[in-house]
């Protein structure tokens, strides 16, 4: 059987055709020459699920090198949808996919949809977890400022998983691109919001939630478009003002802001009808709707009690559901003793709690009951 006619009936098929003993080089050949469109991400899919992953790794590679914007969008859905690739091919890809998000002779849509596909894959693989850092702290902010915003997120995303300073100072590059600015400031907002729902003191709490409040606004003053930095920012506002005792008669005021920018922001996460990428770390919007409502529904069962007991519990849920929100935009994927990814939201310690409210004279934070 000639290999274009093996192609077109893996792809008719949809099944494990014999190969053969067609070479592994001619069959990459045929591939290549099918990688563009959905018909090409349906190949890699054939391909990837191949038991003979011996002698499918090149045409795997050839389709990841030839792959057009659509085909990788796919194939990067795929992959996020919890699509496995078998170890022997890994390796070859994750450079594959590095490879064709470095290329500026691309357009700037299969570099990112390359990028988000080496990104999941480095999620399990640590060796290409090093591979794809060492890329992203090589971006050029010369770059094309559309592809520099999309890599400024997956930089986040790692950032979340990998703190590192080295990459908290390219994002900082990042900011200073107009195309990528709001991207990168609200990616480095979280990495301080995270800093603070950590923390463990007041002042390493407050010193971390104005960092993030700054990006915040950094990013809404930079587009229209970030509801979800105002209404990080409007959370922050509440918490920092309880914080510092600035507790006073606008409580519902205040409620009524968070709640209506709560609300706005979920009506944007619209649901879709594809199946959820659970498998990677940049989607997780189901959950953060969820958590985001939840918000704005306990806040307003509180907005007829102006007391300093209100604050407090406002604090509280405001506190409890941002870490909530934080921790479905940011979870953790590790393998499991079964080879299997194992999903574990980032954990941080909830018996403390730094946000209590300062008095007038700056005494010790108080404690609820």
């Amino acid at each position: 059987m000639a290999t274009s006619d093996l192609i077109r009936r893996l792809l008719d098929d949809g099944d494990a055709q014999d190969l053969g003993d067609i070479p592994v080089d001619e069959l990459a050949a045929a591939a290549a020459d099918h990688a563009a469109e959905v018909r090409g991400a349906r190949l890699f899919v054939i391909l990837a699920e191949h038991p003979r992953a011996e002698a499918t790794t090149k045409a795997l590679v050839a389709v990841a090198e030839n792959a057009d914007v659509l085909a990788m969008m796919e194939i990067a859905s795929w992959l996020g949808r919890g699509g496995q690739v078998s170890r022997t091919h890994r390796q070859g890809l994750g450079r594959a996919f590095l490879e064709r998000a470095a290329d500026r002779s691309a357009d700037y849509g299969t570099r990112s949809q390359a990028l988000k596909a080496a990104m999941i894959m480095a999620q399990s693989e640590r060796s290409l977890l090093r591979r794809l850092q060492a890329d992203l702290l090589d971006l050029d902010p010369s770059d094309d400022g559309i592809y520099l915003r999309h890599a400024a997120r997956v930089a986040g995303a790692v950032l979340a998983h990998e703190p590192a300073e080295d990459l908290r100072h390219k994002l900082t590059e990042l900011a200073d691109v107009e195309d990528a600015e709001d991207e990168a400031a609200v990616e480095l907002g979280l990495d301080a919001l995270r800093t603070g729902l950590g923390a463990t003191t007041t002042e390493t709490a407050l010193d971390a939630f104005g960092r993030a409040r700054g990006w915040f606004a950094r990013a809404e003053d930079a587009t229209e478009t970030r509801l979800d930095a105002r209404l990080y920012r409007n959370c922050l506002d509440m918490l920092v003002a309880f914080q510092e005792g600035r507790t006073g008669e606008d409580l519902p005021d205040r409620i009524d802001t968070v709640t209506r920018s709560a609300f706005e922001y979920t009506a944007y996460l619209t649901v879709n009808d594809r199946e959820p990428e659970t498998s990677s770390w940049l989607t997780a919007k189901d959950l953060e709707r969820i958590h985001w409502t939840s918000l704005a529904l306990r806040l307003g069962a509180v907005t007829d009690k102006i007391s300093r007991s209100a604050w407090l519990k406002v604090a509280a849920v405001m506190e409890e559901e941002l870490l909530s929100v934080y921790a479905a935009s940011r979870t953790m994927f590790r393998r499991g003793s079964d080879g299997g990814l194992e999903r574990h939201p980032i954990r941080l310690d909830r018996r403390r709690r730094s946000l209590r409210p300062r008095d007038s004279c700056g005494t010790p934070p108080l404690r609820s009951a």
